[in-house]
């Protein structure tokens, strides 16, 4: 069971959203996480989402698998 369920369960959750990068460089992406990173205390989970707007952009389950090695819950 994720994290996410545990705090969901027990309390009204706060959520962030990233969109993935629009190619295989993950330098701006990574900048991204290291922010969420900062707000672990503040926000419960990461909103990886699919296609915004439209514009091709990596997997978000690649991206969120890359949140979850970072240490941030991804909601993908």
């Amino acid at each position: 069971m994720s994290n996410l369920i545990k705090k969901a369960v027990k309390k009204f959750v706060i959520s962030g959203e990233i969109d993935p990068p629009r190619g295989s460089d993950l330098t701006e992406f990574n900048k991204k996480i290291k922010v969420y990173q900062k707000l672990k205390k503040k926000i419960d989970a990461v909103n990886v989402v699919d296609v915004p707007g439209g514009v091709l952009l990596m997997s978000s389950l690649a991206a969120s698998i890359k949140l979850r090695e970072a240490g941030v819950e991804p909601v993908y």
